[in-house]
């Protein structure tokens, strides 16, 4: 997969970062003038210097006032994933496993979105209610819920607004939205919970799934999600 990055060039001399520039006090004008020399034209601030090998031409317009045009970003695609400062320390999922009687800790880059699901709210409309969700991560098949442990109930899918708009168009990376009659249920607390089916045939996983409970970090955690609500 290619990874598109963006920089920003900088002249050769500039080696403090790419947004690095350096501002001559607005006193200085003033003191060129007393020197007979010509002063830079300041609205009220700090006029930018860029530093650069950009010749007496660049001089010559720095000081009529002229300001210089940053240069052109520089576009890079590879050919793996890109390990920046907080990819390559932050965003990492730290798994401990047991290999031949040995703890083992391994280190992998967090990578895209992983199939899941959540219950976000409960309505009530004429005395009767409705639960409300969300699906992401991958192509959307199916959601089902389960309300108090009971058994897994279908949702019904949310067309995609782009298809209900008339383009024809499915875009499978959006997220899809469900939801599920609930009718009038008890006074109470009450447990919700959601797992979602991409096109695939996966399932999203419970919490006890050995590949989230051998995870020691937060990220890329997708298991079940149970939400409390209180009937009144």
């Amino acid at each position: 997969m290619a990874r598109v990055t963006t920089r920003q060039q900088t002249g050769p001399l500039d080696h403090r970062g790419p947004h690095h520039r350096m501002y001559e006090p607005a006193s200085r004008a003033g003191q060129q003038h007393a020197a007979g020399s010509q002063p830079r034209p300041h609205a009220g601030r700090d006029q930018p210097v860029q530093r650069g090998a950009d010749g007496a031409a660049g001089r010559l317009g720095r000081e009529r006032g002229e300001q210089r045009c940053p240069q052109p970003y520089r576009i890079e695609i590879t050919d793996r994933r890109f390990q920046g400062k907080f990819m390559a320390r932050d965003y990492v999922s730290i798994r401990e496993e047991s290999r031949g009687g040995r703890t083992l800790w391994t280190f992998t880059s967090v990578t895209h979105e992983r199939l899941k699901s959540a219950p976000a709210r409960v309505t009530r409309r004429s005395g009767r209610y409705t639960v409300l969700g969300a699906a992401w991560g991958a192509p959307i098949a199916k959601v089902e819920v389960r309300i108090d442990g009971g058994p897994w109930q279908a949702t019904k899918l949310v067309r995609n607004l782009s298809r209900s708009m008339g383009s024809g168009h499915r875009d499978q990376a959006a997220w899809k939205f469900w939801t599920l009659s609930w009718g009038t249920p008890a006074r109470g607390e009450h447990t919700i919970t959601s797992r979602a089916y991409d096109t695939d045939g996966n399932v999203q996983p419970t919490p006890t799934d050995p590949y989230l409970t051998s995870k020691r970090t937060f990220w890329e955690n997708n298991g079940h999600m149970t939400r409390r609500v209180m009937i009144p």
